[in-house]
């Protein structure tokens, strides 16, 4: 039927386009500065922040503060996992 050509014809929605693009610019940037000056830690650190605030409603100080002390975490729990208890220099 003519109605269902036209569903089919559709254009396609992406909702939510400016934060994917962003996702993905920052996955790039951090692999780009691990693999070109082997700074893991710090890039991880920074990638992650910046995607808690592309992902968080408001950028209100206390959720900047949440952001920066969540990534600090989880940067940290990754050095003690693979650096220290492992034995894998990642950067």
């Amino acid at each position: 039927t003519p109605e269902d050509a036209e569903q089919e014809a559709a254009p396609f929605d992406l909702p939510n386009a400016g934060k994917l693009a962003a996702t993905v610019g920052l996955i790039a940037a951090h692999i780009f500065i691990w693999q070109n000056f082997g700074l893991f830690y710090p890039a991880t650190f920074g990638l992650f922040v910046a995607l808690v605030l592309v992902f968080r409603a408001t950028l209100a100080p206390r959720e900047i503060g949440l952001a920066v002390l969540w990534a600090g975490t989880f940067t940290l729990v990754l050095y003690l996992v693979f650096q220290r208890a492992f034995g894998i220099a990642l950067g």
